[in-house]
């Protein structure tokens, strides 16, 4: 008895846990192409920048339907790979693979935004923009698919290794201020 009431409620916080990743993909979307302090590269409202946004996020939805119409379908994927009776391909496709396309994920946009380039920084929110979209789409649809074929916690283990390794990953390598160091008694520079 205790031990079903425990499955039931990890879960049900699975589950809260990933919605809430899900409604948060949704406004992360939404503030990288409407936010104005990201827009622009010269100008703080550039329309040309909102468009660009606007276009990188089609792109993702895009690539996404593309996949599916080619038959491409990473839920089936995931899910097929979450059998138990086969714990090698359990650790590589819900563990591995997902850990490491999330800290790739997590690593370029750490890499390449809040940098002294401007130009960089635009590009760098376009791809950000374009990969969320498609990463979201792809959650949801593994998440709604795992569900329709009446599956466990363990067929969500790939949505919340990638979600987790992507931001494990920002939480500790993003620094969004640069230290000051001081050359001859001024601010002259700043670390890297």
């Amino acid at each position: 008895m205790l031990q079903s009431l425990m499955s039931i409620f990890f879960y049900t916080l699975t589950t809260a846990v990933l919605a809430g990743a899900a409604v948060l993909q949704v406004w992360l979307v939404w503030s990288l192409v409407t936010s104005s302090w990201r827009h622009s590269v010269r100008d703080k409202t550039s329309a040309q920048e909102l468009l660009m946004r606007v276009i990188a996020v089609v792109v993702g939805v895009l690539i996404y339907i593309g996949s599916k119409a080619i038959g491409v379908s990473v839920p089936q994927l995931a899910y097929d790979a979450m059998s138990p009776s086969f714990p090698f391909s359990v650790a590589l496709g819900g563990v591995v693979f997902p850990t490491l396309l999330g800290f790739f994920v997590s690593w370029f946009i750490v890499r390449h935004i809040g940098g002294r380039n401007e130009f960089k920084d635009a590009v760098t929110m376009r791809v950000l923009a374009m990969v969320i979209t498609l990463v979201f789409f792809t959650y949801v649809d593994c998440w709604f698919y795992a569900y329709s074929k009446g599956g466990d916690a363990l067929q969500l283990l790939p949505n919340l290794t990638f979600i987790l390794s992507a931001l494990l990953y920002a939480i500790f390598k993003y620094q969004p201020y640069r230290a000051p160091v001081m050359k001859m008694g001024r601010e002259d520079q700043t670390i890297e």
